[in-house]
């Protein structure tokens, strides 16, 4: 199966195909070791399915989205986290809190599973935003 991927920085919008999941994670250890700010890198299917995973950070934030149309959900770490982080998403500063983050291992594990279902990943709870 065939993966749009898609990432930003400040200025650019980055694209790229990806077949495989070696490819895939290929290309996010790319993202860590390239991008300057850490990034939403957001993989496509050919129906729109999308999930995507935070690069660049000790800790990662995943959101799925089935459509471009609600739900959307985000990842659950440790609920009585606070405070907050950000992440370049198109170009963009967006903010994401601190309860949402989960640990690389564990982001990692949900990109495998939603490469090879093409589902939201059971691997992680979630929350509708």
């Amino acid at each position: 199966m065939k993966w749009n991927v898609q990432w930003s920085d400040w200025n650019s919008v980055f694209e790229r195909n990806v077949a495989t999941s070696n490819e895939a994670f290929t290309l996010l250890d790319e993202v860590r070791d390239t991008a300057k700010i850490p990034a939403i890198v957001e993989f496509f299917n050919h129906e729109g399915v999308s999930l995507g995973i935070g690069i660049g950070r000790e800790k990662t934030v995943l959101t799925f989205q089935k459509s471009n149309d609600p739900p959307y959900f985000i990842s659950i770490g440790e609920s009585n986290s606070s405070g907050t982080t950000t992440f370049c998403y198109g170009t963009e500063e967006s903010e994401y809190l601190e309860r949402n983050l989960v640990d690389l291992d564990s982001g990692f594990r949900a990109v495998q599973e939603f490469l090879l279902s093409g589902e939201m990943p059971r691997t992680l709870q979630w929350e509708m935003l």
